[in-house]
């Protein structure tokens, strides 16, 4: 008789083990985010004003000899050093080499929004082509209201405009 307690007494305390196993996995899942959509915005007007001037552009991008390029590039890092400086070249030469390779644009879709802090957004987008399609990284950064924010907020000054301080595409899904 003792040895069908001693063994219903193993399976009890393997049955504990996997319990506890299991209790520790599901409170570890809560720090896994569930969707890589989801993200908290503490400003969602600046959030829609920059989803609105990305969307303009790539809409601007399916219209012939577009100048969609450039009027995203009027407030960003690039105008400073113009319009016709090398690095905003070879922009438009890479958007133009992937109308080719690709096709017709058929549509886009926001990927992913992060606010970083107060004065910085990065926003992804899947730019879909006829035959494949491209990841955008839109970083966006305002200066900050007045030097004094930084010790007492200033609710007076407006704020800064967005800047476009850094516009990265690529065909590969993964890339960060």
């Amino acid at each position: 008789m003792e040895r069908q307690y001693s063994h219903l007494y193993q399976n009890l305390c393997s049955i504990g083990a996997a319990a506890v196993c299991f209790l520790l996995l599901l409170s570890a899942l809560r720090f896994i985010p569930a969707d890589a959509q989801t993200t908290l915005i503490a400003d969602p007007a600046s959030e829609r004003e920059l989803d609105g001037r990305i969307q303009n552009f790539f809409r601007a991008l399916t219209r012939p000899n577009s100048s969609a390029l450039d009027e995203l590039l009027r407030r960003s890092v690039f105008s400073a050093s113009g319009m016709d400086s090398p690095s905003v070249e070879q922009l438009r030469t890479e958007i133009d080499k992937a109308k080719t390779e690709f096709g017709e644009i058929i549509n886009f879709e926001r990927y992913e929004v992060k606010q970083v802090g107060e004065d910085v957004f990065v926003i992804r987008y899947i730019l879909k082509y006829e035959q494949h399609p491209v990841m955008w990284k839109f970083t966006f950064y305002r200066k900050p209201s007045s030097p004094s924010s930084l010790i007492v907020p200033s609710p007076s000054t407006p704020p800064s405009p967005w800047t476009l301080i850094k516009l990265h595409f690529d065909t590969d899904m993964d890339s960060p």
